[in-house]
């Protein structure tokens, strides 16, 4: 284990293990992150709430859900906003170890096609890093009662993600990809060499050159040349999209 603490509304040093003087039950939250500084953030988020008591504790997504939480944990967050890590993977692997726990999803950014396979992969609510501080709490509580949680503005996004391209467009079938070989495409739209992902992704070049077969095959794409263009192509054409800053967020249904 890399490191494990517990923290709650009252105490600012994560070695205390108290709770909160609320009338309302609490909920037992067991965050797995590798970050201490996330850890932060989420306390912070979590201290800023009066209205709800959790109790949190904090272990290494290396140790991640054990046997003895079975029963104790109500609801397991997996802390993905390092943008280095491939959220869908520590997603699947958690789930495997946990497959009837709530599960909520932090990722580094609000994307809405990451947010997507994350709800299909089973995760019970889905938060973007600069989310955490204001509805973290909301979105906690929701995912604990079993009811799934995304912001309003992930939400347009997964929406405008739905929607039917325009005729003059040449819709790349990007569901057809797995959930690896859809992180190398997006990589690769975002300019990123296939050493550059095998390091971002923590594999070997030769794992990514297979990816890149694979994707090649699946959107039947002659060469890396073209691949590369239009991952390129396929990466601007969703960036047009920006939601609006929206000051009310609500839970949604999905």
């Amino acid at each position: 284990m890399m490191w494990g603490m517990s923290a709650n509304h009252e105490s600012a040093n994560p070695a205390i293990h108290t709770e909160t003087a609320h009338p309302r039950a609490s909920i037992s939250v067991l965050v797995l992150t590798n970050e201490r500084a996330h850890a932060r953030v989420i306390e912070q988020a979590i201290a800023r709430d009066d209205h709800r008591s959790f109790v949190v504790t904090y272990r290494s997504l290396r140790a991640g859900y054990e046997h003895g939480d079975e029963g104790a944990v109500d609801l397991l967050v997996i802390d993905a906003m390092a943008p280095t890590m491939d959220p869908l993977h520590e997603l699947k692997r958690i789930r495997n170890q946990a497959p009837d726990l709530p599960v909520m999803l932090l990722h580094a950014n609000g994307d809405a096609l990451v947010a997507s396979r994350a709800l299909r992969a089973g995760a019970t609510a889905f938060l973007a890093a600069h989310e955490v501080s204001t509805l973290l709490a909301t979105a906690l509580e929701t995912a604990a009662a079993g009811e799934r949680f995304v912001s309003e503005d992930v939400m347009q996004g997964i929406l405008h993600g739905m929607a039917e391209p325009a005729e003059d467009e040449t819709r790349i079938p990007i569901e057809v990809l797995s959930d690896r070989e859809m992180m190398v495409f997006q990589l690769l739209g975002k300019g990123k060499c296939p050493r550059n992902i095998a390091d971002e992704l923590g594999v070997n070049i030769k794992t990514v050159a297979t990816h890149c077969n694979n994707i090649r095959r699946k959107l039947h794409t002659p060469d890396n040349r073209q691949l590369t263009r239009i991952s390129h192509d396929w990466a601007q054409s969703r960036s047009t999209f920006t939601p609006g800053e929206s000051t009310y967020h609500h839970r949604h249904h999905v």
